[in-house]
């Protein structure tokens, strides 16, 4: 079946914002390769000090001219806005 797994122990184990890292990647990675984070999203991520608790809902952008302006999905939200080029980073964290 097509989606993003983690092993069961891992997302057991995970804290709160851990697990918000887990399924923000998932989200970016099932939404497309157009698809940034934002947001607590992009500083879980990135792996960034964080406070407070951690979101329930992943936030990601996708740029101008690629379908409908807010995208409300069950795990997150996608909006499409225009954003300069050199304004846009990708991760590749794997740990």
């Amino acid at each position: 079946m097509p989606g993003c797994y983690a092993s069961a122990a891992v997302v057991a184990a995970a804290s709160p914002w851990a697990a918000h890292r887990l399924v923000s990647r998932a989200f970016a990675l099932y939404s497309g390769g157009s698809t940034c984070l934002t947001g607590w999203s992009a500083v879980a991520t990135w792996q960034l000090p964080t406070v407070g608790p951690a979101p329930s809902r992943v936030s990601a952008i996708r740029p101008d001219g690629t379908g409908h302006k807010v995208q409300q999905g069950v795990y997150g939200d996608i909006r499409v806005v225009s954003v300069p080029p050199d304004q846009v980073r990708r991760a590749q964290v794997l740990a």
